[in-house]
């Protein structure tokens, strides 16, 4: 994130409110600028540090008794 900012112009906030949901607050020069830097950069938000921070991952965990049988 911080190298999608630097690439932009603009703050890690900036860049943060950008990919979640508070774009509505950015002007519509800066959210092109990020979403510009975003596509040059190739940049993809890491999905289990957005977990850590909102509580949630989204991740589903399953036990199996035992993975050798057929019917399990």
């Amino acid at each position: 994130m911080l190298d999608v900012a630097v690439r932009a112009g603009v703050s890690k906030a900036s860049v943060s409110r950008f990919i979640g949901d508070d774009r509505a607050l950015l002007s519509d020069a800066i959210a092109l600028r990020i979403e510009r830097a975003i596509a040059e950069l190739g940049y993809r938000p890491n999905q289990m540090a957005r977990g850590l921070k909102r509580g949630r991952t989204r991740l589903i965990g399953m036990l199996v008794a035992d993975i050798r049988n057929p019917y399990s």
